[in-house]
């Protein structure tokens, strides 16, 4: 991951948190939960710009705050969604929000991967679990800059069949024509 000047909306404050609202909440696996948030703020919606990587600042008011993968990619403009796994109290609270809830977010912040140092090359990613979440978010910028690469390859593990996330995303990334899509669920 190479390291970027911060971009987009509050470069003048970058520790504000913002206020957020729910718009959905997916439930991904027994024990992982997708948000789908929009700024409050519809003009900093608008201008609302991250990078495949780049992590958020989620804070639920009276439990506290966690640092999650941004796991959209940079070309939705609609909403951003994080993918959280329930593992203590701040995620707890987290599961537990309904669309229409109200939360604080800080972002973008963090990292980035170097796509353009990539550019020409085959790329194969490789993820599992959680921790596909900013994987996800590079690979759909990889789809949404197809021309730019060779191959793709996207090699997805889970350790059970109920583990998989993004199972919508999953069965596009397996029907596409121009994408090498392997899962591996191990028991």
């Amino acid at each position: 991951m190479s390291t970027i000047p911060r971009e987009g909306i509050k470069a003048s404050e970058p520790l504000r948190p913002e206020p957020a609202t729910v718009l959905d909440v997916i439930t991904e696996t027994p024990n992982i939960k997708s948000l789908r948030l929009a700024f409050d703020d519809e003009s900093l919606m608008q201008s609302f710009s991250f990078l495949q990587g780049q992590v958020g600042q989620l804070s639920v008011p009276g439990a506290g705050e966690a640092t999650f993968a941004i796991a959209s990619p940079p070309s939705q403009r609609e909403y951003f969604q994080f993918s959280v796994m329930k593992t203590g109290v701040v995620t707890t609270a987290i599961h537990e929000l309904r669309a229409g809830d109200r939360v604080a977010v800080r972002a973008p912040m963090g990292n980035t991967f170097p796509t353009d140092d990539w550019k020409g090359r085959n790329i194969v990613v490789i993820g599992g679990g959680i921790g596909m979440a900013p994987l996800r978010s590079l690979f759909m910028y990889l789809e949404d800059h197809r021309d730019d690469y060779g191959g793709l390859q996207l090699i997805y593990g889970a350790r059970t069949p109920k583990d998989v996330c993004y199972l919508d995303d999953c069965r596009q990334w397996e029907a596409g024509s121009d994408i090498d899509f392997v899962t591996s669920v191990d028991t």
